[in-house]
């Protein structure tokens, strides 16, 4: 597995893109990296409050799935200079700045762990 430096992930999260939806609260991630396949969300922190998989939901080419949908045998693959959203669905914050933490699991790179920061207005 490829080891990706933490300086390079953050590069993936468009900042300002954390805000509210109809849904939820909703950010979105670009593939600046390289092509390569999503096997799996194994988690997402907001703040202090850690999300089940279960209430995500990932946008992608003009489809929306459960990241629980997301596997091995069922990967969403991403091309470079491709969006990704996520949805936390049901979700209400207050106004400030937040910490995200996205733990995915990818063919190319097994678990990466991408932090930071971003404010909801």
């Amino acid at each position: 597995m490829a080891i990706v430096p933490h300086f390079l992930l953050k590069r993936l999260y468009l900042a300002g893109s954390l805000c509210h939806t109809d849904d939820g609260v909703s950010f979105t991630l670009k593939n600046v990296l390289g092509p390569g396949l999503l096997i799996g969300l194994a988690r997402i922190k907001l703040g202090d409050v850690e999300y089940p998989v279960e209430q995500i939901f990932i946008s992608h080419e003009e489809r929306t799935l459960p990241a629980s949908d997301i596997s091995d045998a069922n990967p969403l693959h991403v091309l470079m200079n491709q969006t990704v959203s996520c949805l936390i669905k049901g979700v209400k914050l207050e106004s400030g700045s937040y910490t995200i933490e996205l733990e995915v699991r990818s063919r190319e790179a097994g678990n990466v762990t991408l932090s930071v920061n971003d404010t909801l207005s």
